[in-house]
């Protein structure tokens, strides 16, 4: 029987909010259960994000300076050898993709392209798909700014990536198969900042004037003075 993450390793994530992340985990769990029975279960999670300067100077060469935030999105997942993705994401409607026909998938509908975007941008990549099935739920807020629907792209890459590719894939290829399924699957013209700010992690800085260069910066609110 699947157990949630220790609370130690959630407290290694959430901090002070442990309590509150061992709630949401168990409810995975449950939901998970709840519609497709006991699994040996992988948690994941991908944080949504903010810009601190230079939104949208992305397409144009600039600089950005931006970040994750504590709100993400999480997932309990199963592997499954039958070439399908299933999601359940609370508040949408369930999607299922073939992973071999993902590409035949119609644009620009919602949760189902997005998913078949980003399968088709990891292949394109040079890296391997297949199937699992996953119940998501988030705390990123939809239409706020903060990247809900980067946030869910890069779970899934993440999801992918430990099933499939060995954990061989970097946040780069996460971000540009998030930017590849917008791009090419809900028909936006998306630059790569949302994608890299949940990918990453932490405090970056973007370089955008030849390809993508990426800085950590080492930041904490804890350094400030509060006087």
């Amino acid at each position: 029987m699947s157990r949630i993450p220790e609370e130690r390793r959630l407290r290694e994530i959430y901090g002070e909010e442990v309590q509150t992340a061992v709630s949401r985990y168990m409810h995975l769990k449950e939901g998970f259960e709840k519609r497709f029975g006991e699994a040996e279960l992988s948690y994941f999670t991908a944080p949504g994000r903010t810009e601190i300067i230079g939104n949208h100077v992305d397409h144009n060469g600039g600089k950005i300076l931006c970040a994750s935030i504590t709100m993400d999105t999480i997932c309990a997942a199963e592997k499954t050898d039958d070439g399908k993705i299933t999601v359940v994401s609370e508040g949408f409607p369930e999607v299922e993709i073939q992973v071999e026909s993902a590409g035949e998938t119609p644009h620009r509908k919602g949760t189902l392209s997005l998913l078949a975007g980003i399968v088709e941008g990891i292949k394109a990549a040079g890296f391997q798909a297949g199937g699992f099935r996953a119940y998501v739920t988030s705390n990123v807020i939809p239409s706020a700014g903060v990247s809900s629907s980067a946030s869910f792209e890069m779970l899934i890459c993440t999801v992918l990536n430990h099933f499939y590719n060995g954990e061989k894939m970097q946040a780069a290829d996460y971000a540009r198969a998030g930017q590849y399924a917008e791009n090419h699957f809900w028909d936006k013209a998306s630059g790569l900042m949302d994608q890299m700010a949940c990918a990453f992690g932490g405090t970056i800085l973007l370089d955008f004037r030849e390809g993508v260069q990426v800085e950590k910066v080492d930041f904490s609110f804890d350094d400030l003075d509060s006087d």
